[in-house]
Parts: structure tokens; C-alpha cells; sequence
């Protein structure tokens, strides 16, 4: 048991918690000044948008053909939201704006379906060829051997979503590829697979800037092709974490093509100086009809715009269901209830492990990284917001224990500590992820059943 002075500081750390949060959060004057802070940074959010949005969303595009995958699988493309005002009653209830994500069924038909895809975005002297040689899925008892390809959950979402929310959150490719690695392992993934997945990413991510693809370059960043060259050198990190070069003469080489030295045989199509993306035809107010980017180019585009669009509601997003009255004070704040209570679990998470790393580590550093280790046995399976999670959603138990500790032993923890620490937590792991969620969904739905509620 704790010793009173101890719960004191505990009370007092998670009471001072919940007040810096509603002072920074959810007070009136907070709203005014974060909402001034977006606009002042629009610019920057846009150049940061313009760099990043088409990256993760055309390396995701590069595994369509190759996989069978229809783009609105992919969870970069799919992941896209709209906003609207509220009623009265729900401004009554703190609904300050709604922000709502996109339905599958609303993206446009052609990234529905494979076919669809190729018809609508590949030239018409490719599409057979390239139909007839994409792997299918197999179906077990009917498909041949070699000619389909199997995928259990945890894999099929890693190559839909996890893969490129990795290249997002981690600092360098070293790191990347560690989390790859430990991917691999624990979900037996070819090593072929891993390293193609790996490259095609580098690549597509490197290509935004060291050469200029029409709908994909960053004007003013983007540097020029050599002179008198129709092809381009573009220069990214290998699986082995050295710096290569391959020559791409277009979009699809560098999404598609089988270029030498970037992965192997079997995943990739053969490179031609000849795109094949077809430009879509554009009509301008007065008439004159030309072509610019492919249409999937455009569709990006068209999300960057709309991302740009929602910047300057964040800071109202953010705020969202707190009531008039809460914004004055963090005591009638619901929203700073709802933030202190998964502070608390996150505290007494780390309070309950804190003895048995102790026992072990004198270093504040690593002492943290074992705390880090342990929150993520919570909260990677139980994330309610942002999109690259669902491999560890469909995981196992053991799959998820598997990667998780082979992924914190690659960053230098001791494997026999994190047993031990595992064994603890276990007990009670799948409740507090429960916990997690319900806090996390309950005052939005309680707010929005009470503005339906209202006369």
C-alpha cells in the first residue's frame, strides 16, 4: 500500500494535471488564443501537409497492384473527415463544431475496386496486362498454389495501415526498420516482403524531393531532373540502410516498378519510360481543354486542400463538449474529469511498475523506457482516434506479447525485466484497455443522446 504522504502526491500530481490541461484546453481564453495560434501557423501546416499527405498516401498506393488491394483498403487514402456546425441543442450540450469522418462509401467508385482502379487511372494499353498478372487472394480449396496469395489479419493490416503510420511517428529509418523487423518475426512475414515493403516507401518518401513529379513535387523544394535526361536519379535509404540511387523515369516507376536494386524479383512491374498513369483531362472556365496530373494525383490533391480547410478548426475540436459553465472552472469540467481519469490509469500504471524496474535500472532514461514499454501494452490495441493501428487491434495475445517484446529489446531493455513486468500487467491489461475506450467515447455520446433529448 501506499503511505499517505505518497496518495497525497499522487491526488495533488493528477489534480495539478487536470488543471493545466482545462487552463491550456478548454477555457474560453484558451479557445481564443489557440484559434489565433492556427492561424498564425496556417502557412507552416500547409507546407507540412503538402510534404506529408501525398507521401503516405502514394506509398500506401504502391502495394494496390502488387496485393490485389483496392485503394479504399488503404488506410491512408480511406482516412478523411468533415466538418459542420452544430444545432442549438447541441451547442447547449458544448458541441462547438462536428467533426465526423468520411464513410468508405462516399469515396469515389474507382477506389472501390481493383478494376475500377486501373480502368480509371491506367492507360488503356496497360490495363489487361497488368489485371492479368496482379496475385489474387486465395481461397482455400479452390486457388493454386503460387497463384494467389494468403493473408491473416494482423499481416493484411500491416500492409494497409500500420506500415506507413511507422514511417510517420518514427525519428530515423534505423528505427523504422527495427519496428519492421519485429513485425516480421512475430507475424512470420516473408523477408522479401519486408524488404520490399521497406524500399518502395524510401523511395516513394525520398522522390517527393529529390526530383519533380507532376502532382507529387513540393514547388520551390522539389529539385529539376538533369538537363537533356528524361529520367531521374533519385537517391533513398536501402533496406540495409545504406544510401542507393535508382533512375525512375515516372510516377508509376517509382509507386510500381521493378527497379534494379530496390527490392525483389516478383514485387514490382517491369519500368517504362512510357507512364503508365494516364493524365486526366482538365477544362479551365473558358473552355480550353488540357491535362495535368492522374486522377488519383488530383484525388490526394483534393485531400490536402480539404486538410488545410479543417486546420483552423482544431482549435475548436479540441474544446469540443465543454459546456459554457465548464470553460469558467476545471471543477465542473467534464472534459478535465475525462482527462484525469486516464491520467489516473496511466499513473498507477506506472506506480505499480515503478518498484520492480527500480529493482534494476538507476537510470532516469531507461527507467522511463520501461514505463513507455508498459503504457504501450494499454494503450496500441485500444487507440480511438488515429489511423495506423488496426494490426494491433487483430493481433493475438501472443502475437501482440511477441512483438512488443522483441521490439523494446531491440531498443536496448532487458528481456528477462520485461517478462517480469509483462506478468504483472497482464492480470488486469484487457480491463484497463476497456477502461480506456469507455472514458475516451462516453461524454461524446452522453452529450450528443442529451442534445437529442432536449425539446
Amino acid at each position: 500500500m501506499w503511505r499517505v504522504s505518497s496518495l497525497y502526491d499522487f491526488i495533488k500530481r493528477t489534480v495539478e494535471q487536470k488543471k493545466k490541461y482545462h487552463a491550456k484546453v478548454l477555457t474560453d481564453d484558451a479557445i481564443f488564443t489557440n484559434l489565433l495560434n492556427s492561424i498564425n501557423t496556417e502557412q507552416i501546416f500547409s507546407e507540412f501537409a503538402w510534404s506529408t499527405v501525398p507521401q503516405f498516401n502514394l506509398s500506401a498506393l504502391a502495394n494496390t497492384i502488387l496485393f490485389n488491394i483496392a485503394p479504399s483498403e488503404l488506410e491512408p487514402i480511406n482516412v478523411d473527415f468533415q466538418i459542420s456546425l452544430p444545432s442549438v441543442e447541441e451547442m447547449e450540450q458544448g458541441i462547438i463544431i462536428k467533426i465526423e469522418p468520411i464513410s468508405v462509401e462516399m469515396l469515389p467508385p474507382w477506389l472501390m475496386f481493383l478494376d475500377l482502379f486501373i480502368d480509371e487511372n491506367i492507360k488503356e494499353l496497360y490495363r489487361m496486362s497488368i489485371k492479368e498478372t496482379t496475385l489474387k487472394k486465395g481461397v482455400y480449396g479452390v486457388s493454386r498454389f503460387g497463384q494467389a496469395y494468403y493473408d491473416p489479419p494482423a499481416v493484411a493490416q500491416f500492409i494497409r495501415s500500420t506500415l506507413y503510420k511507422v514511417f510517420q511517428e518514427k525519428q530515423t529509418l534505423e528505427t523504422v526498420k527495427k519496428y519492421i523487423e519485429s513485425m516480421k518475426d512475430t507475424l512470420k512475414i516473408n523477408e522479401f516482403l519486408a524488404r520490399s515493403l521497406f524500399e518502395r516507401v524510401s523511395l516513394v518518401i525520398h522522390s517527393q524531393f529529390e526530383t519533380f513529379i507532376l502532382g507529387y513535387g513540393v514547388l520551390g523544394k522539389s529539385k529539376l531532373g538533369r538537363k537533356g535526361s528524361a529520367s531521374a536519379s533519385v537517391k533513398y535509404i536501402n533496406y540495409d540502410l545504406q544510401e542507393t540511387e535508382a533512375n525512375i523515369n515516372n510516377l508509376s516507376d517509382v509507386l510500381h516498378g521493378l527497379i534494379l536494386g530496390l527490392g525483389v524479383l516478383g514485387y514490382g512491374l517491369l519500368p517504362s519510360k512510357e507512364p503508365l498513369y494516364k493524365e486526366e483531362e482538365v477544362t479551365s472556365a473558358t473552355g480550353y481543354k488540357t491535362y495535368g496530373a492522374p486522377k488519383i494525383v488530383r484525388f490526394i490533391a483534393e485531400k490536402v486542400g480539404k486538410l488545410r480547410g479543417r486546420y483552423s478548426a482544431t482549435a475548436l475540436a479540441i474544446a469540443n463538449y465543454s459546456r459554457s459553465k465548464e470553460r469558467e472552472s476545471y471543477l465542473y469540467s467534464e472534459r478535465a474529469d475525462q482527462y484525469m481519469n486516464l491520467q489516473l490509469i496511466r499513473y498507477m500504471i506506472e506506480n505499480m511498475v515503478d518498484p520492480i524496474i527500480r529493482k534494476y535500472e538507476t537510470s532516469p532514461v531507461r527507467i522511463r523506457m520501461y514505463k513507455s514499454a508498459v503504457l504501450q501494452l494499454i494503450s496500441y490495441p485500444a487507440k480511438r482516434h488515429r489511423w495506423g493501428y488496426k494490426a494491433f487491434e487483430v493481433m493475438s495475445d501472443e502475437e501482440f506479447y511477441d512483438w512488443w517484446l522483441s521490439t523494446w529489446v531491440k531498443q536496448g531493455l532487458k528481456e528477462s525485466v520485461l517478462k517480469e513486468l509483462y506478468e504483472v500487467v497482464s492480470k488486469w491489461m484487457r480491463e484497463y484497455r476497456k477502461i480506456k475506450l469507455q472514458l475516451g467515447m462516453k461524454l461524446k455520446q452522453r452529450r450528443y443522446q442529451l442534445a437529442l433529448s432536449l425539446p
